[in-house]
């Protein structure tokens, strides 16, 4: 656990950027296995355009999944933290998610020290 919130606290941003052009590259994909399954004649080049369409939509599902890990790890997860109450409150209380993750991170650091 320590370590996936580590790593979602340190790339979060890059994790979201990365998802957004992994998406808008998918769509492109999409549109042109679609362009190509109108223009096209035969059934096998049919289906090949229909497996790119499927392929890049599944894609696209794995990639909705990273983003709600990523946003339930970034804004929900220190509500289930067994954190004193008037800690999760600061927490909660952050605006922005990279802060708060990084307050949470340098937390979990010095219990890890401290135990």
């Amino acid at each position: 656990m320590r370590i996936l919130l580590e790593i979602v606290a340190g790339y979060a941003v890059w994790i979201y950027l990365a998802c957004a052009l992994a998406a808008a590259w998918y769509l492109r994909v999409v549109y042109l296995a679609r362009k190509e399954r109108r223009a096209t004649w035969f059934p096998l080049e049919k289906e090949a355009a229909f497996q790119r369409v499927y392929t890049a939509a599944m894609a696209s599902v794995v990639i909705a999944f990273v983003l709600a890990g990523t946003y339930f790890v970034a804004n929900r997860l220190i509500e289930l933290l067994p954190l004193p109450l008037e800690e999760k409150q600061a927490l909660l209380a952050e605006d922005d998610a990279c802060r708060r993750l990084e307050r949470l991170r340098r937390g979990m650091r010095a219990l890890r020290l401290a135990s």
